[in-house]
This record gives structure tokens, C-alpha cells and sequence, in this order.
């Protein structure tokens, strides 16, 4: 390639930071510009605005939940559906417990199916989000459809998880059935009410594995709230409050014992705090006046 042909930096001396000559210009213009005030408001600008250094940080920290919060979604069995209304089959019984035992040539009884087809609708759970142009090809945050779409699916697990515990289709028929329906639909020896009092004792527990062991089943997890974990910690005896201090690799102790399971004759009961359990339900209100400045007894002011 000839000298002629090559393109160098001494034909655009308007252009270029250098002169013809290779020699350094004058700075002056760039040191004002470092020099001249800052700030944001334009109409305070003399002399020129100051190239300051901004952080445009592409990481999207999230201040919020995470996935690790969406517990029972998780725990449930997933399934492909087919159509808009799913189907499936249950079983009440499994038989009479007589007839079985015949004489060696004797036939059994007849024993009837008990099975019933449950059908239910299907719930749709969708986001819609929008992004502009000009904020996908800002630098300032990288892949906004990605960020977007991964909002979008924490906002639908969010209401999924809280439907899950709370929906109920007399009120939004789009959602959910929730467990809380389930239960008091089904009713009986399979619902404890604790009425507003404080669940600080390991009994209603007990009862409640046998009861559940008896029809068949069994606990295995119980998902609560998390300003109810002082009330279970609280139902620790205190001769299971064994703790074994813990030394750290930098010298720190770590003591203190919170109850994560619960060991009863029917199996072990894992204890879950689900922060989309609905935190009403486990506030009581005090049975008298609370502080040092509130009286004992209710005021009344007298009509004049």
C-alpha cells in the first residue's frame, strides 16, 4: 500500500487532539471544561459544564423478593393440561374392611368402585409489560426485555403464591382456589382454629399430625408467617433448647436455637416462614392497655 493511500490523523487537523506536527495543543479548553462548575440545574451553568464521572451501573440490584420466597408454588405437583377445564379422578374409600377373609374355596364380594370425576376451570395468571425503544439501546441497562420479563414472572409468582393460601372465587373468580377455601370447606377434625391467640405450644401440632395420620395422610410442613416464628420459637421446652455455640472461621460465636422441625409420633413436621402468608390472621389485638403511659381503664369523656 502507498503513503498516498493511507489516511492518517494530519488530514483532519480540525478533528484530531494533535496537530499536523504531532505536537500537543493547547489544553486550556479541556481543563476548563474539568474546572467549570457541576451540578444539574442548567441555568446555573457559567462558563461552560464540567465533564463529570457518572455510574452507570448495568446490574439491576433488586431490593425486593427473591425466588427463594415462592415456597408452596414449588411444593405443589406440576401437570400439563390439555384443555381450559382440567379433570381428574378421586377416591373416597377403598373397599369395605368385610369379605375379605373367605374360606379357601369361597369368593369375595363384590366390591363397587368409589370413584368421583372433579373438573374445575382454569385460572390465568399473565403480565404485560412494555419497554421503550430508546431503553434498549441505552448502555445504561443492559437487555431491559430480559430484566423485564424475569419482573414480570416474580409479579406473577407473588400473586400465585398469595392466591394460593388466600383466593377465593366467590370474590375473584379469575384466581385460584385457595387452601384457606379448601379448608373450611372440608371442615371438621382437619381444621384448628387458634382464634387470634398465640401458638406457643407444640400441642395443637401433636393433635393436629395424629388427626391428619389417622385419615390417611400425613404433616409433613407447616407454612406460617414470619412474625409467627417468635410464637413457635416460644414453644420450645426449655430442655430442648440445647445449644452448642458455633465458632465461625473468623472468630465469631454464633448461639441461639429457633425450632425448623418438630418430631412427633407420626413423623417429623418442618416449620417454613412463607412471607405471602397473610400476616392478619396472627395479630392479636391486647387484652389491656400496653406502655407505661396508657391507663388501665378505657377514658370516656363525659357529654357536656
Amino acid at each position: 500500500m502507498r503513503r498516498d493511500n493511507i489516511v492518517t490523523a494530519a488530514d483532519y487537523p480540525d478533528l484530531s487532539y494533535f496537530s499536523p506536527a504531532g505536537e500537543s495543543q493547547p489544553v486550556a479548553e479541556l481543563l476548563k471544561a474539568i474546572t467549570a462548575g457541576t451540578g444539574s440545574d442548567s441555568s446555573l451553568f457559567t462558563g461552560g459544564r464540567s465533564l463529570v464521572m457518572e455510574s452507570l451501573d448495568d446490574t439491576l440490584a433488586d431490593v425486593l423478593w427473591s425466588d427463594k420466597h415462592v415456597k408452596l408454588f414449588k411444593a405443589l405437583r406440576a401437570s400439563s393440561l390439555g384443555a381450559t377445564v382440567d379433570e381428574w379422578v378421586t377416591r373416597s374409600s377403598y373397599g369395605s374392611a368385610w369379605g375379605v377373609a373367605v374360606g379357601e374355596t369361597g369368593n369375595p364380594p363384590i366390591s363397587e368402585a368409589d370413584l368421583a370425576r372433579q373438573i374445575d376451570t382454569v385460572s390465568y395468571y399473565r403480565s404485560r409489560r412494555e419497554v421503550s425503544h430508546v431503553m434498549t439501546l441505552m448502555r445504561s441497562i443492559e437487555s431491559a426485555e430480559v430484566e423485564e420479563e424475569q419482573a414480570g414472572t416474580r409479579q406473577i409468582l407473588g400473586r400465585l403464591e398469595t392466591d394460593l393460601f388466600t383466593g377465593d372465587r366467590d370474590v375473584f373468580p379469575e384466581r385460584v382456589k385457595g387452601l384457606l377455601a379448601h379448608a373450611v370447606e372440608q371442615g371438621g377434625d382437619l381444621l384448628r382454629d387458634a382464634h387470634g391467640a398465640a401458638v406457643n405450644k407444640q400441642d395443637l401440632f401433636h393433635e393436629l399430625a395424629g388427626v391428619v395420620y389417622n385419615e390417611g395422610g400425613a404433616l409433613t410442613q407447616v407454612l406460617h408467617n414470619p412474625i409467627c416464628q417468635a410464637d413457635i420459637d416460644a414453644a420450645l421446652q426449655p430442655a430442648q433448647r440445647l445449644v452448642i455455640p458455633v465458632q465461625a472461621a473468623d472468630g465469631t460465636v454464633r448461639v441461639g436455637a429457633t425450632q425448623r422441625s418438630l418430631a412427633t409420633a407420626h413423623g417429623d413436621v418442618m416449620f417454613d416462614a412463607d412471607r405471602f402468608v397473610r400476616g392478619g390472621w396472627t395479630i392479636q389485638a391486647p387484652s389491656e392497655a400496653q406502655g407505661p403511659d396508657a391507663p388501665g381503664t378505657p377514658t370516656i369523656n363525659s357529654v357536656t
